[in-house]
């Protein structure tokens, strides 16, 4: 039997927290075809080290830059990993880039 399309290598369910009454339930719901797969999120990172543009890494992965920091919002794991992206590449490209400038000439 031939696999569906699009399932490679994704769960058939992932859970999703509610809010409900007085409390939080979990509730399991289908996979989006159209969401963030794991290289999907690797390559946004990736190029999101690089450039220091959200709407660059979102571009190549063919996300908008909306999308990313909904994805941002909603799942804490990839919160985190844009932080360490964040604050560990940050300082380096604006010290390149004001090194840059500074060579080219430009303020």
């Amino acid at each position: 039997m031939a696999a569906r399309k699009g399932a490679a290598g994704r769960p058939e369910r992932v859970a999703q927290r509610q809010a409900a009454g007085e409390g939080v339930r979990t509730q399991l719901r289908q996979v989006r075809r159209d969401g963030w797969a794991q290289k999907d999120r690797a390559r946004f990172l990736a190029e999101l080290a690089e450039t220091c543009n959200v709407s660059e890494a979102a571009r190549t992965v063919g996300k908008s830059r909306q999308a990313a920091y909904g994805l941002k919002q909603r799942d804490a794991e990839f919160a985190r990993d844009w932080a360490i992206f964040g604050f560990n590449v940050r300082p380096l490209f604006l010290c390149a880039r004001a090194l840059h400038r500074s060579v080219m000439g430009r303020a």
